[in-house]
């Protein structure tokens, strides 16, 4: 997992793994965070990204999740959300597997999860397997403009 903004990525530009890093460029090159709530494709299945416009919840109330083949980049365009994570759960924890359809699992209640606070421009890095609780309030539940970039674990091991 990693977590940074957008504000200091350039300073820190060459510490991250190089497929994060285009990644990231591409957005911002794109100007992907201006678009309207859709999908965008960067390299067609392998990066593409997910604009959305998303309501959060109180945590009690959001699956755990983790992707096999997908990198997420959690990014926060405009608003706040709490993000809970824990670099892996046990497979006995999983109630619903549909990671060979739609590369998702989704896990009951996660004991020792630790929490992210996400404010625009910041951004957290889960790989394939890392479990995280997206979409949570932060207080009050409220609006939250985001951008979800999926990344091939192709290209990570590139």
């Amino acid at each position: 997992m990693i977590l940074s903004d957008l504000r200091s990525f350039r300073d820190k530009t060459a510490l991250y793994p190089a497929a994060v890093r285009q990644a990231l460029e591409l957005v911002m090159e794109r100007r992907i965070l201006e678009k309207e709530p859709g999908r965008y494709e960067l390299q067609g299945e392998e990066l593409f990204v997910l604009v959305q416009e998303v309501r959060t919840r109180p945590a009690r109330d959001i699956r755990p999740e983790a992707h096999r083949t997908y990198a997420d980049i959690q990014l926060v365009i405009e608003g706040k959300e709490r993000i809970g994570y824990r670099t892996r759960a046990e497979e006995e924890q999983i109630v619903q597997d549909d990671r060979e359809e739609k590369d998702i699992a989704f896990y009951s209640g996660l004991e020792d999860e630790s929490e992210l606070i996400l404010n625009a421009g910041d951004f957290a890095v889960f790989f394939p397997g890392e479990v995280h609780r997206p979409c949570g309030a932060v207080g009050e539940e409220s609006g939250v403009r985001k951008a979800v970039v999926k990344l091939h674990r192709r290209l990570l091991e590139a």
